[in-house]
């Protein structure tokens, strides 16, 4: 992370789990530092959003610290980095659980300078992210 960034991200997080239907209610928000933020990505369910009631529902938006982008395929991580790095982001970047030598499956977190507090701003946002 550059200087003009502040030295830490607001993550919703839940207990660590793979079943999609267990991912709709997070516990706790909490600003975590770019220096612990590897091991809450290894040993947390993470988003870059809060929720009224910790609930993941787009009624629920409360605000946005990051976007996270979820590749699946099409992209190898040495492309991903190359991207990132050509267009000067700032990112963490952490293999999926399916993530294989073969098939690069991974998240991309791209942090706000700032954060969003409308779901409308945020989805305009969204929609200039490219890779």
């Amino acid at each position: 992370m550059n200087n003009t960034r502040k030295d830490s991200i607001d993550l919703s997080l839940k207990d660590k789990n793979i079943k999609g239907e267990l991912n709709a209610n997070f516990k706790e928000i909490k600003a975590v530092n770019y220096t612990d933020l590897e091991n809450t990505l290894k040993t947390c369910n993470y988003s870059t959003i809060q929720w009224k009631g910790n609930n993941r529902k787009e009624d629920n938006f409360i605000s946005a610290s990051g976007f996270v982008i979820d590749i699946d395929d099409g992209m190898t991580i040495e492309e991903a980095k190359n991207v990132l790095t050509t267009h000067n982001l700032n990112y963490a970047l952490i293999t999926s659980k399916s993530h294989s030598d073969g098939l690069h499956k991974f998240h991309i977190i791209l942090p706000f300078s700032r954060k969003i507090y409308t779901v409308e701003n945020y989805k305009a946002v969204v929609e200039r992210i490219k890779l």
